[in-house]
């Protein structure tokens, strides 16, 4: 078994009913796995989505529409212009119907399986790389919130010049930083809305497989917290969905000595804290709050 194959069943078996851990030797038998493999999908439904939409394998609830699962699944099911099929197009959504209102969940749970599903089909075409060697950290905030100075001054003290010299970044800047003692992935995420759509939208490709992740606040930018706190909790949403869970950091940035015992930024940081301790609630994460300054 090489380490790629390795690789993606040791994250696909998180999502995985235990009795079928040890039937899974490569990617092909993941995807011919039935749906009810995935710990958080009732066989109930699995029965409903293969006796009326031929849906039998993960390989089949990749090819979904993660966005929109319901109505992928009626589209796969009817033509747009049947109109001699009404009645039985009624008769499924009516099912359907019955399905959400005895699973709440359902639709979340849908859109998580064909999330993984479509990662493990495009590992098997080659469209991801699955294997990863050292730690992966991600460095998230909004744009301007001052990620690539942290990136840079944690480059700098460490002696990583690649670090040192990045520069405000536009989508997502990977670099492999391989020193004696350490072997670090790091992703530097840009932060402006069009791209923060994007990761929102393919999570998958931006955040298994983390051991840390590094989220940047601006504290002088009073205006952007409410954006700020929206960005971060759909990052933990999506962590939990994906079932990672890495460490996370809270850089409160941009707390310059001249600035720190000016009221309005002291009131500033009070904020910001409580209201980061209060999204935190929430969730299981371990995490640590700091204030830097550039």
């Amino acid at each position: 078994m090489t380490s790629d194959i390795s690789s993606v069943i040791n994250v696909f078996s998180k999502f995985m009913d235990p009795k079928f851990h040890k039937k899974v030797k490569d990617v092909e038998e993941i995807l011919s796995l039935p749906i009810f493999a995935y710990k958080f999908i009732d066989e109930e439904v699995a029965k409903v989505l293969e006796e009326h939409f031929d849906i039998t394998s993960i390989q089949n609830i990749a090819k979904l529409n993660k966005e929109h699962p319901f109505e992928s699944l009626i589209n796969l099911k009817f033509d747009d212009d049947s109109s001699e099929e009404s009645d039985e197009l009624e008769k499924i959504k009516t099912i359907l119907e019955e399905i959400k209102e005895k699973y709440p969940n359902i639709e979340t749970h849908l859109k998580k399986a064909i999330t993984i599903s479509s990662l493990v089909y495009n590992i098997k075409n080659g469209k991801i790389q699955a294997e990863k060697k050292g730690q992966k950290i991600i460095v998230v905030g909004l744009d301007n919130a001052g990620k690539t100075a942290i990136l840079n001054k944690f480059g700098g003290r460490l002696g990583i010049t690649d670090l040192a010299k990045i520069k405000p970044t536009k989508g997502v800047s990977r670099k492999h930083v391989k020193t004696n003692a350490l072997d670090l992935f790091i992703w530097d995420f840009g932060g402006q809305e069009t791209q923060r759509k994007r990761y929102f939208k393919d999570p998958d490709k931006y955040f298994l497989q983390l051991d840390l992740l590094l989220y940047v606040i601006d504290v002088q930018d009073l205006d952007k917290f409410d954006q700020s706190f929206d960005y971060f909790s759909g990052i933990l949403e999506n962590l939990v969905t994906l079932e990672e869970n890495p460490y996370i950091l809270i850089f409160i940035h941009k707390y310059d000595p001249d600035l720190r015992k000016d009221p309005k930024i002291l009131l500033n940081v009070e904020f910001l804290q409580d209201s980061l301790k209060e999204i935190f609630e929430s969730y299981e994460f371990d995490y640590e709050i700091y204030l830097t300054s550039i």
